[in-house]
C-alpha cells in the first residue's frame, strides 16, 4: 500500500498502520518512504488479507517540521462500513505512542529558531562592536558559532525526524 502526499514528508517506524475490523494490526511492519520520492510512502500488507473493511493510520512530519496523522478506511473486495468510533479509537492508539516524537520534534524547532535567532544577534553585535575589546569579541564569535552549529544540526535532514525511534 502506497500513500502519496502533497509535499515532502519523513517518517518514523511504524509511521503506517493497517487494522482489520477487529482492530489487529495486519501490516508488514516495514513502513518506509520510496526512495528517490520524498512524497511517497510505503507500507507492506499481508499476503492472507480476507475480504472486509480495514483501517489504515498515519503519522509523519511535514516538510516545515509539523507532526501530521490521519486515517482512512478502505474495503478488499465485498467490504463492510466501519464505525465512526472504532476508526477513532484505532487513530488514538496509533498515535499514542507518538508523544515523544511531539515533544522531540518541538524540541528541535525550538533549537532551529533559538539557533539562528542567536546567531544573527550575535553577528549584528560583532558588527556594531569594531571598537576592538578582544575578550568580549572572543565571546561573541564563540557565541555566534556555537549558536549557528546548534540551529544548523537541529534543522537538518538527519535531525527531521527520519531516524528510527
Amino acid at each position: 500500500m502506497t500513500l502519496t502526499f502533497s509535499e515532502p514528508v519523513t517518517t518514523q517506524v511504524g509511521a503506517v498502520r493497517v487494522f482489520d475490523a477487529e482492530g489487529r494490526q495486519v501490516d508488514a511492519g516495514d513502513a518506509g518512504q520510496v526512495p528517490g520520492d520524498a512524497t511517497v510512502v510505503r507500507v507492506g500488507l499481508r499476503d492472507d488479507l480476507a475480504d472486509g473493511t480495514y483501517v489504515a493510520t498515519w503519522n509523519a512530519v511535514s516538510v516545515d517540521g509539523h507532526p501530521i496523522s490521519g486515517a482512512f478506511v478502505f474495503g478488499v473486495g465485498a467490504a463492510g462500513t466501519a464505525d465512526d468510533r472504532a476508526v477513532a479509537a484505532l487513530l488514538e492508539r496509533s498515535s499514542a505512542g507518538d508523544a515523544r516524537f511531539t515533544v522531540l520534534a518541538d524540541a528541535l524547532r525550538v533549537l532551529v529558531y533559538g539557533g539562528t535567532l542567536l546567531a544573527v544577534g550575535a553577528v549584528l553585535f560583532l558588527v556594531r562592536a569594531h571598537d576592538g575589546r578582544g575578550q568580549e569579541r572572543a565571546l561573541l564569535v564563540r557565541v555566534t558559532r556555537a549558536a549557528a552549529g546548534a540551529g544548523a544540526v537541529a534543522s537538518s535532514p538527519a535531525c527531521r525526524c527520519r531516524g528510527r525511534w
